[in-house]
């Protein structure tokens, strides 16, 4: 999201806080788009007073790019 709306969105934190006195319940959502998907700044989003802050980039690229720096450190830790 912080890409697609050139930084006007950014997550929040995650944080979980134990209260053992209250029931949570936790409804995870996950979002992925297709691998052929270029990734950037929305064209409705940028113009030449908020030019685009990021490159464009396929999901599907990125996606194995971390995984593979992902792989490397979790065998360099062992």
């Amino acid at each position: 999201m912080k890409v697609w709306s050139n930084d006007a969105y950014e997550s929040v934190e995650h944080r979980v806080m134990v209260n053992s006195e209250k029931e949570r319940f936790s409804i995870p959502f996950f979002f992925n788009p297709a691998h052929d998907i270029e990734v950037k700044p929305l064209e409705e989003l940028t113009n030449e007073h908020n030019p685009s802050k990021y490159r464009p980039y396929k999901w599907g690229k990125f996606l194995a790019v971390s995984y593979t720096h992902l792989r490397a450190h979790e065998t360099s830790l062992h």
